[in-house]
């Protein structure tokens, strides 16, 4: 079973958390103190009752997914902006959500969408 250690270090700013798991891999976070040990909890639970607090989508940002919006993919990649609107309201982009009047996806999702099945009108 590998055990977690909170350290701490300063890099010259300040003090930054760690968690160091004891089996000599890499540490897996660097944080706040509160962050790193709500973590540290999470991954305790996790290893001694083999349940999660919740589930993660491999799409998920927190494991550093990158996502877009409507305007950043269509400056990006020349895409118009209402085409990629109607591509997310049609559910051509998977995973696209809308956060208030706003559209945000996966990258790439819409990379695939973009790649695939996107053909512009000539």
């Amino acid at each position: 079973m590998v055990r977690f250690t909170t350290a701490v270090f300063d890099n010259g700013d300040g003090p930054m958390w760690a968690i160091i798991p004891d089996d000599l891999t890499d540490g897996f976070i660097i944080g706040e103190m509160n962050e790193v040990r709500a973590v540290h909890e999470a991954l305790t639970r996790l290893i001694e009752t083999g349940q999660a607090d919740e589930e993660v989508a491999s799409h998920d940002e927190r494991l550093g997914t990158p996502w877009l919006s409507v305007s950043e993919a269509s400056r990006k990649w020349d895409v118009p902006t209402d085409t990629v609107r109607h591509a997310c309201r049609r559910g051509f982009i998977p995973h696209a959500e809308k956060q208030g009047k706003l559209w945000r996806f996966p990258q790439r999702h819409f990379l695939y969408w973009l790649n695939r099945i996107y053909r512009p009108r000539s």
